[in-house]
């Protein structure tokens, strides 16, 4: 059995979890399409060791346990309940219902429900224009109080798109600095040239290539 996967936690700065995760022994500290990293100090590997299955277990665990903000169970910022997202898992119908049968027995305390409901007291969501953070407190210049505008959801009414050095990205207003309006063209279903090409990123920006240059990796980044 391959015994290299972990489960780990993003911190806050004042060591609460605000995302639970699991992978191999590196991705904790490796970009993914939701959330970029912390500093080192702030990245808690929960257990190690572990086989796959027992990776996602713990990572479904520990998501019931803290809660979902965006469903308003508890203090995480995680999307999903866990359980998806390595090696194209899927789990079978017994599996399933074991996770389901498991996780219906599970009762919170009251010394837990209390612990989450202080952490969360007093928050409020800022952004610097790039991406979204919660906090007690203004966190300095060049943070504004609100959530920024993501991809993929109805908030993007009223934005326009802007390109720039083969990026593109949606404002609602003129960002200036280069930025061209409109689309680039590059979706390979209005460009015959784009035809063959796949999507790929080097951590930073998007690009289609049929051959990608050495440190750019398959799928998009999204912002």
């Amino acid at each position: 059995m391959f015994l290299n996967y972990c489960t780990y936690a993003y911190l806050r700065e004042d060591n609460t979890p605000y995302y639970i995760g699991k992978g191999l022994s590196n991705r904790p500290y490796s970009k993914n399409r939701t959330f970029q990293p912390p500093a080192a100090d702030r990245i808690l590997i929960l257990k190690k060791d572990l086989s796959e299955e027992e990776a996602i277990r713990h990572e479904i665990y520990m998501i019931s346990v803290f809660g979902r903000k965006d469903i308003g169970t508890g203090i995480l910022r995680n999307l999903t309940n866990g359980g998806e997202g390595i090696s194209g898992y899927r789990h079978t119908a017994t599996s399933k219902q074991k996770i389901g049968a498991s996780n219906a027995a599970k009762v919170r305390t009251e010394e837990v429900k209390n612990k989450i409901s202080n952490a969360v007291k007093g928050y409020k969501w800022y952004n610097n224009g790039k991406e979204n953070i919660q906090s007690r407190v203004a966190p300095g210049e060049g943070w504004v109080e609100g959530r920024m505008i993501t991809w993929g959801t109805p908030r993007n009414k009223g934005l326009q798109w802007y390109h720039k050095d083969g990026v593109r990205k949606m404002f609602a207003q003129d960002p200036g600095n280069g930025w061209i309006k409109g689309l680039t063209g590059r979706d390979k279903t209005t460009n015959p040239t784009n035809r063959g090409k796949k999507w790929y990123n080097n951590g930073d920006r998007n690009q289609m290539f049929a051959t990608p240059p050495e440190g750019w990796t398959p799928g998009m980044i999204r912002r």
